[in-house]
């Protein structure tokens, strides 16, 4: 019963310890702003909540299906521009005073257009991650619901952010809001 009670209270000092090591990282980042000046935002903590860790698996898939999107968007976008084109030449050269050379100029756009669209469809995905381990963790996301007060006497506001600190957790190198 002494050897259970003394792991819990060594599992709860480690755990409110590594809080603390968080709260003090947290404090500093959100009351310095990007000139590096630190203002007291009388800063406290009401909730920290440790988030799965970002892995390199986790930004490759992420960086995948990003360039997917991106690149069928591009496709989509030159696509649309292709049919007006063709729209456009076929109004042109249905017209009663042809101009070839505004004929001509479609065709150039529209071959254009299709190189385009083809040298996207063969593009493919390159990690930079290639020869790192998949499970190597990059960040480490910590979700805080903190208050604070600006100085001037205004009311005291509540929010809760996404802290991404560095593996190690020696430094926080971003922060999300999460809007509710």
């Amino acid at each position: 019963m002494k050897k259970l009670l003394f792991i819990f209270i060594i599992v709860s000092i480690f755990s409110c310890s590594q809080k603390n090591e968080y709260e003090k990282l947290i404090r500093e980042y959100a009351q310095t702003n990007k000139q590096g000046v630190f203002t007291d935002c009388q800063f406290e903590s009401i909730e920290i909540k440790e988030l799965p860790p970002i892995t390199v698996s986790d930004s490759i898939n992420f960086l995948k299906n990003t360039f997917e999107d991106d690149n069928k968007a591009y496709i989509k976008r030159q696509e649309t521009l292709l049919k007006m084109s063709l729209e456009y030449m076929e109004i042109e050269k249905k017209a009663r005073f042809k101009s070839q050379v505004i004929i001509d100029g479609f065709m150039n756009t529209i071959d254009q257009l299709n190189n385009s669209i083809d040298s996207v469809k063969q593009l493919n995905f390159k990690s930079r991650y290639d020869g790192l381990n998949v499970d190597k963790v990059l960040l480490q996301p910590v979700e805080c619901r903190y208050s604070y007060v600006f100085p001037a006497g205004n009311p005291r506001q509540e929010r809760t952010d996404i802290f991404y600190f560095l593996p190690d957790l020696s430094k926080i190198t971003g922060q999300k809001q999460i809007r509710k």
